[in-house]
C-alpha cells in the first residue's frame, strides 16, 4: 500500500514538472523565438481550441458516477448497458464536435474571427487544425511546417535588420 502512494506521489511531483516547464520554461523560449505578436495569436488560438473540450457537457462525470454506482451494486446488465449507452454517446458527440469544428476551420478565416494580428489566413488555418487535432493529412502537417518556416525566416530577417 505504501508503494503505491509513493509511486502516485512520485508521478504527481513529475507532472507538475512538466507542467512547470510547460507554462514557464516553454513560454518564454515561444515569445523569444515567435515575438509577442505571433505567441498571442497561437495562445489566442491554442484557447479557442480548448473551448471544444466543454462540448462534452460533461458527461464523463455522470457516466463515470453511473458505472461506479452500478459496480458496486453488483449490477452487472446495467453496467454493461451504461458502457454500450456512453461509448454510443461519446462517439456521437465525438462525430459531431469533430466535423463542425472541420467545417468551422474550411470556412472561416480565423485571423478575421479572433482578431489575430502576425499570422495570415493559411497560419491561422493550419495552426487551428493542429490545436483541434485535425491534422491528419500530410497536406495539413505540411502547412503547419510551412506556418513555422515562415515565422522562423520572418524572425532571422527582423535580427539582421538590427
Amino acid at each position: 500500500m505504501l508503494r503505491r502512494v509513493a509511486a502516485s506521489l512520485g508521478v504527481q511531483i513529475a507532472t507538475l514538472g512538466v507542467s512547470f516547464a510547460d507554462r514557464f520554461v516553454l513560454v518564454g523560449i515561444l515569445l523569444r523565438a515567435w515575438g509577442t505578436d505571433r505567441y498571442a495569436d497561437w495562445a489566442t488560438l491554442a484557447a479557442a481550441a480548448g473551448l471544444i473540450t466543454l462540448g462534452e457537457l460533461g458527461l464523463n462525470v455522470y457516466f463515470g458516477n453511473a458505472w461506479q454506482n452500478a459496480h458496486a451494486e453488483g449490477d452487472e446488465k446495467r453496467f454493461r448497458r451504461l458502457i454500450g449507452l456512453s461509448l454510443t454517446a461519446y462517439a456521437v458527440i465525438g462525430a459531431s464536435i469533430a466535423g463542425l469544428s472541420l467545417l468551422f476551420v474550411a470556412l472561416v478565416d480565423p485571423g478575421a474571427v479572433f482578431s489575430l494580428k502576425a499570422m495570415g489566413r493559411g497560419e491561422g488555418q493550419g495552426a487551428l487544425r493542429v490545436s483541434i487535432g485535425a491534422a491528419t493529412t500530410a497536406s495539413d502537417i505540411e502547412l503547419f511546417q510551412k506556418a513555422l518556416a515562415g515565422i522562423a525566416s520572418r524572425r532571422a530577417g527582423r535580427n539582421e535588420a538590427a
